[in-house]
């Protein structure tokens, strides 16, 4: 029993002598015969591997293999369907150049000192505008116009002038993107019941949100009763005051109450 043992353990130890081993020896010159491959020699600094090169075994640094590359992800199937043409980017056409030139005879420099004179020459500003846009101006709006059958229109030339009020606000605006249809609603307090009716009849027609139509009248209703806060009105339309506008959400049309 003991012989048997004895001869398993030197076996064993010879198997394992057989296995590549660290060789006790000096710092090797890379590049020299070394004599089993896979057998490493350490010094205080750095680590030696026998390497076969061809027919030769030689010596060279040992280099830590990398840990093990995560997986990569499969890469996708491309689609066979065409791809959709790309889309331009919208550029919303300006026809001035920023900042305005300040060459007139009231600039910020002295503005203090031409108070009297600022609304007078605003106005003559936008007029030059609507002149030099109306050689090239096409009107792309439509204006569209609800008296209250009571209500008396008191603009120095009457529904003319309107339209041309109208027409003139877009010329001074002409190469910007401006609504397709522009409802100008003009009604007095005895024609208030009348202007909610017909914006409510306008808002079905062209199948407006009820949300817009409901707010609409609401404002409509406001602009004649007592304003409690922002928003908020009370009692009886008796006192028509003001205007109020607004665009009419998804769509390209918006409104002027009167």
């Amino acid at each position: 029993m003991r012989k048997f043992s004895l001869t398993v353990c030197l076996a064993l130890l010879a198997s394992t002598l057989a296995l590549p081993v660290a060789e006790a020896a000096a710092a090797p010159k890379i590049g020299s015969s070394c004599k089993k491959v896979g057998a490493f020699l350490d010094t205080p600094g750095t680590r030696y591997v026998c390497n076969k090169e061809g027919k030769k075994l030689v010596w060279r640094v040992w280099n830590v293999p990398n840990a093990k590359a995560p997986a990569q992800a499969p890469t996708p199937m491309k689609s066979t369907a065409p791809a959709a043409p790309a889309k331009a980017a919208f550029k919303a056409p300006i026809p001035i150049t920023l900042p305005v030139v300040q060459n007139g005879a009231i600039t910020f420099a002295n503005v203090l000192d031409h108070v009297p004179d600022i609304q007078k020459t605003a106005w003559q500003r936008v007029q030059d505008v609507i002149a030099a846009n109306s050689a090239t101006f096409k009107s792309s709006t439509k204006n569209v116009v609800h008296m209250g059958p009571n209500t008396q229109l008191d603009v120095v030339g009457g529904m003319t002038r309107v339209q041309q009020v109208l027409t003139n606000a877009e010329k001074l605006f002409s190469g910007f993107s401006q609504v397709k249809n522009f409802y100008l609603l003009m009604y007095n307090a005895q024609d208030e019941p009348w202007a909610e009716k017909d914006w409510t009849t306008t808002g079905n027609e062209n199948k407006y949100f009820n949300g817009d139509i409901r707010g609409e009248i609401h404002r409509i209703a406001g602009n004649c009763q007592e304003t409690l806060s922002p928003g908020v009105f009370k009692g009886t339309p008796s006192n028509c005051r003001g205007a109020d506008s607004s665009a009419i959400s998804n769509s390209d049309d918006a409104i002027l109450t009167f």
